[in-house]
């Protein structure tokens, strides 16, 4: 993982960052409601979802990418460490059937999760937090329940592409190296922006599983030195979930994939099964990985796991 490279104080860089954030924000509602009003369109259709979810969120993500590299990053775009083109064939197959051996693993975590008993002294939290998860999955379900082959491409694009490019530029391309300038570890600047990946999620039953996702995200990121390969790993996550809701709302699969109503004992079996194959598949993308030091801590090199 390089050093982020900031032109201004890391404290006036942050700002920044919250800056672009409530900035854009703004910028994406009135690039969706506005437009949408004024032309006529139904936001609660298919296509106002749709549109709705896909401007907000390129705006919110990718437009708050933008503005620090430019505000607060020396080298602008340059300084969020994409890659080179033989990071293409070095990782993508490996990243590619890994987080595909994840996806159970972090099924089967949220469903731990969701038996986890929220402190009776945060009730009212837990309620603010059931009623944002209610309406997130009304707007799910709306979302990919759909039997419409253009409709799942467009899902495609709104819940893999545009989230796994704007996510991972501002998670793993900003925050988490932003906590590796200051930590100067690299396992915790990754678990740290993990979390902070989940929590803004602002979805309890799924916080552990999303904290999973971080972390895979940040080590192939920090492993690989391309954030291109967690931008694919990103989409490979998403983008699984949006076909099998397709092809279980055409009645290929035999279960519903948003619902997840795979009986537990099932659920473990396919976990296990996944982790057999998971642990030599991070093995193997260890083996690969790139050396990074930083120009604050020569000894990152020496460390077993960076």
């Amino acid at each position: 993982m390089y050093n982020i490279q900031l032109k201004r104080k890391p404290i006036y860089a942050m700002l920044f960052l919250l800056l672009g954030f409530c900035l854009f924000q703004v910028v994406g509602a009135l690039l969706t409601i506005v437009p949408m009003k004024i032309l006529g369109l139904d936001m609660q259709s298919q296509v106002g979802t749709i549109l709705l979810l896909g401007i907000s969120s390129l705006s919110l993500f990718v437009g708050t990418g933008w503005f620090f590299s430019r505000t607060a990053m020396k080298g602008g775009c340059q300084g969020f460490s994409f890659g080179s083109k033989n990071d293409v064939k070095t990782y993508s197959l490996l990243i590619f059937f890994m987080t595909l051996l994840a996806i159970p693993i972090s099924t089967y975590l949220g469903e731990l999760n969701q038996a986890i008993p929220f402190p009776d002294a945060l009730s009212g939290l837990e309620s603010w937090l059931h009623e944002l998860e209610k309406e997130s999955m009304t707007i799910i379900k709306k979302l990919l329940s759909v039997t419409s082959l253009p409709y799942m491409l467009a899902n495609l694009v709104v819940v893999a592409v545009i989230p796994a490019i704007g996510e991972e530029i501002v998670f793993r391309g900003i925050i988490q190296r932003m906590l590796f300038n200051k930590v100067q570890n690299a396992h915790k600047a990754i678990w740290l922006a993990a979390i902070i990946f989940s929590v803004l999620h602002f979805e309890f039953s799924g916080m552990i599983p999303r904290i999973f996702l971080g972390a895979l995200l940040g080590y192939i990121y920090y492993w690989t030195g391309s954030l291109w390969m967690s931008i694919w790993a990103h989409f490979v996550n998403n983008g699984t979930l949006v076909v099998l809701a397709y092809l279980s709302s055409k009645g290929i699969l035999g279960i519903d994939v948003i619902e997840n109503d795979i009986p537990m004992a099932q659920l473990s079996g396919y976990m296990m099964m996944a982790v057999v194959l998971f642990v030599p598949a991070v093995r193997s993308l260890y083996a690969k990985r790139k050396h990074f030091v930083s120009s604050a801590d020569q000894s990152i090199e020496s460390d077993p796991m960076s």
